[in-house]
């Protein structure tokens, strides 16, 4: 993906009820049918539907249409305050590589860099990791300052049931059941949560023992402790690792230093942070 210069906001949004009457111009269904708003107005209950993943999908526009971009939604975090009110609900999308979009040869540009980000109805961040770093990581700022468009088609599991036990989340992951995991982490300075939501792509299972082990991103991970008023400015790439129902490792993306052997310093970005929470952790299977 290539940069594009400023456009104006059309629409974006996401959230719907279940019904199938037209909103923003835009038909509205339910379970396996995709959501479409074009509204910032949440109408579902986020913390009650999880998200299909393997079906939802977040496009923006650029330049005049030049380029429907279509990426798989790969994660999303719900940002709650401290009275439990959703804030923002931002979606990660699924990376790809830096390219020449449409050209007619040289596809992948060269140097090449890998292209990520998350977007919400009204905010975005793009991650741009080079190696070794050079130029902008993290382009941020208001949708409707940089695309002309952006689309949020969600589908959501029609029943996932929670996997409550360990020998349940073994015989799931063994079944080649799809999972989607739940962590719930919370900032004590202010009282605000994130329930961070994602399909479980890498699981470890003991049979033996009956013991499990996620480890799985990247996810859209707020860190509570930038200084900012911004959430999107919080919204930071990281994977998490989890065994037990009451805490999680997480992993995060950050600028860490290189010694080349000639002994010059470089720097790429890595997931190199890395620390545990106290956390609430669920596992759902989706039937």
């Amino acid at each position: 993906m290539s940069n594009h210069s400023r456009r104006q906001f059309l629409a974006a949004g996401a959230g719907a009820v279940c019904a199938s009457r037209v909103i923003g111009g835009t038909g509205v269904l339910c379970g396996r049918e995709p959501e479409r708003l074009r509204s910032s107005t949440l109408s579902r209950d986020p913390l009650g539907d999880v998200l299909d993943y393997a079906r939802s999908f977040v496009t923006f526009v650029v330049s005049d249409q030049f380029n429907f971009a279509r990426l798989q939604i790969d994660a999303r975090c719900i940002l709650l305050d401290k009275q439990g009110k959703v804030q923002e609900i931002f979606y990660r999308y699924a990376s790809c590589k830096s390219e020449a979009t449409h050209a007619e040869k040289d596809l992948f540009q060269n140097p090449n860099f890998d292209f990520s980000g998350v977007f919400s109805p009204e905010h975005y961040v793009i991650f741009r990791v080079r190696a070794p770093h050079s130029g902008v990581y993290d382009q941020r700022g208001k949708v409707k300052d940089f695309f002309d468009d952006v689309l949020f088609d969600l589908r959501y599991e029609l029943s996932p049931e929670v996997l409550a036990t360990q020998p349940a989340i073994v015989k799931a992951t063994r079944n080649a059941e799809t999972l989607v995991g739940r962590t719930e982490i919370t900032d004590k300075a202010s009282g605000r949560r994130a329930v961070l939501e994602y399909p479980i792509k890498t699981m470890n299972v003991n049979l033996k023992r009956q013991i499990y082990q996620v480890d799985t991103g990247p996810l859209a991970f707020p860190d509570f402790a930038a200084k900012t008023d911004r959430p999107i400015d919080m919204i930071q790439l990281a994977f998490v690792a989890f065994n037990r129902p009451d805490e999680s490792y997480f992993a995060v993306q950050r600028l860490t230093p290189l010694a080349k052997q000639d002994g010059t310093a470089t720097a790429i970005y890595h997931y190199s942070d890395t620390f545990h929470l106290p956390a609430k952790n669920t596992i759902y299977a989706a039937r």
